[in-house]
């Protein structure tokens, strides 16, 4: 009874599913310390921050003078949207998934000194207790619902971003909204501050109001029937959900035995996992129409498009003369990496989540006419098949473990960078490397594209033959301690597989969909 869902839009769901679940945390935390930036009866427009976003966001709110499902259906429907609000000149869903998730790409007007921006985003509604309603929206990277435009600056909204609409009484409400799109460019923070200050307070100050003067949007059974066809009835939602994960045999976890990881972590790492995914996809997928960008004998640095990414992205291999475990050690200790990979000034694991899932603050020293960008990120890293690995690692919204530093671009990886290394023989291995990283800033393409291909050709073509000229680093005993660490003994992964979820009692688990947690 199942609908087929494709198992990118599953990806998708979740991410949605995360998104909302960060909305009501947000929606519950406290504006202490926020400032007001604009109020009337009725309305606050609030502007302060939240912990996994670098910049000020909005928190803005009014009192309306209609019932929740009216309230509902008028910033739900996306043709009425599009129609009658002002900030939109397209609003459109691209598609839907299932009853509660949709895939929208939106336009927006110019707004004061802001030119247009626009966003493919995936969207999901609950109802809220006290019988409200809840929907949140965030940026998913998608080529194939809305490619970039002519004059138009792609915008990223993180997780969390939405609105939460509460009932006051049976002919008013409350709606709640969080504005916490990162517009990009290079507008000053207080210019931007005022623009969407005012823009956010002409919604419930302007907008609504002459909306609800209108008969038809204000149709109470309009708006029940709106509601009817995104909710199925309340008391059947319990039988009514359904994974979304791939299920093939199941496994029995005694609860006890699951260590505890924390719903933030949680999450991270079901999008590290996500990231190992995109990167197999994309090692396996075909370089035809690719640029040779550099080439030597053993070593190629090509540039190309991916489906999910909107510019030109690097897939560099070589052949290197050490097995894959002696590789692999080099690659991925982090102490080695800052101390000898001449591109980081700090390479660092701020917190190893459990045995195959950390976190890392990284900063890169200026490379040619690229000054230094930081990250935090996820890694993940799991055994390939033949005898190899892979490792992957996207970027996180974080300012626990590094705030943006003074003259450091923030850069940005979104998921399917990383590596691969498969053995060619005893001695001998091949490692492809995915460089994808939006990093940010206004150098022309042409010569990032040069300084980029050319420190992806030297990490093959120099850094690897000089590092495995010391014994110490092509120490085979020393890998193998070192992957050993790094993961459980092959044969006793499918024992040691739990559930990273929250457990009360014992739960039926899908074998493949758990990964691997040391003892």
């Amino acid at each position: 009874s199942i609908p087929a869902i494709s198992p990118e839009n599953q990806r998708l769901m979740r991410k949605a599913n995360e998104s909302f679940k960060v909305l009501v945390e947000n929606f519950e935390r406290s504006t202490d310390g926020w400032t007001m930036k604009k109020s009337a009866e009725g309305i606050k427009v609030l502007c302060g921050k939240l912990p996994s976003i670098q910049y000020r966001v909005f928190r803005a709110s009014g009192i309306i003078n209609a019932p929740c499902e009216v309230v509902f259906r008028l910033v739900m429907d996306a043709d009425f949207t599009e129609k009658n609000n002002a900030n939109y000149k397209f609003f459109q869903v691209k598609e839907s998934i299932v009853q509660s998730h949709e895939i929208l790409y939106i336009q927006t007007n110019p707004l004061g000194p802001i030119s247009p921006r626009d966003q493919v985003q995936i969207r999901t509604w609950k109802r809220f207790k006290g019988g409200g309603f809840a929907a949140t929206a965030c940026s998913i990277e998608s080529n194939k619902y809305g490619k970039p435009r002519s004059g138009i600056v792609r915008a990223h909204t993180p997780l969390g971003g939405g609105f939460v609409i509460v009932p006051l009484d049976e002919k008013r409400c409350q709606m709640t909204n969080f504005m916490v799109a990162d517009i990009k460019g290079w507008i000053p923070r207080s210019v931007l501050e005022m623009t969407l200050g005012n823009a956010l307070f002409k919604f419930y100050d302007e907008s609504f109001p002459s909306w609800l003067k209108v008969p038809e949007y204000r149709d109470a059974e309009k708006a029940k029937k709106f509601v009817s066809l995104r909710f199925a009835p309340p008391n059947s939602e319990a039988k009514e959900k359904v994974t979304v994960a791939p299920v093939s045999s199941t496994t029995v976890i005694p609860a006890k035995s699951i260590p505890a990881i924390s719903p933030e972590n949680q999450r991270l790492m079901r999008k590290a996992n996500e990231s190992f995914k995109v990167l197999v996809e994309n090692f396996e997928r075909s370089t035809d129409g690719w640029t040779m960008k550099k080439s030597a004998e053993g070593i190629k640095v090509l540039c190309g498009k991916l489906p999910s990414i909107q510019y030109r992205v690097f897939r560099a291999s070589g052949i290197i003369n050490a097995p894959c475990e002696v590789v692999f050690r080099l690659v991925m200790d982090a102490d080695f990496t800052e101390k000898n990979n001449a591109n980081y000034k700090f390479f660092q694991v701020k917190e190893s989540i459990v045995q195959s899932h950390e976190i890392l603050y990284i900063q890169t020293n200026p490379l040619g006419p690229i000054s230094p960008r930081d990250q935090v990120q996820i890694r993940t890293w799991k055994r390939f098949k033949g005898g190899g690995f892979a490792a992957t690692a996207c970027s996180i919204e974080s300012n626990k473990y590094g705030k943006p530093r003074s003259g450091i671009v923030r850069a940005h990886t979104p998921l399917g960078g990383g590596f691969v290394i498969v053995p060619l023989d005893e001695k001998r291995c091949q490692m492809t490397n995915f460089m994808v990283a939006d990093i940010k800033g206004w150098i022309p393409r042409s010569v990032l594209e040069m300084t980029l291909g050319n420190a992806l050709f030297k990490f093959y073509d120099e850094s690897f033959p000089s590092w495995l000229k010391v014994p110490e680093y092509r120490d085979a005993e020393k890998a193998k301690k070192f992957v050993s660490l790094r993961f459980a003994p092959p044969n006793s992964e499918a024992k040691e597989k739990v559930t990273v979820a929250p457990v009360s009692s014992t739960t039926v688990i899908p074998a493949k969909s758990i990964p691997a947690i040391s003892p």
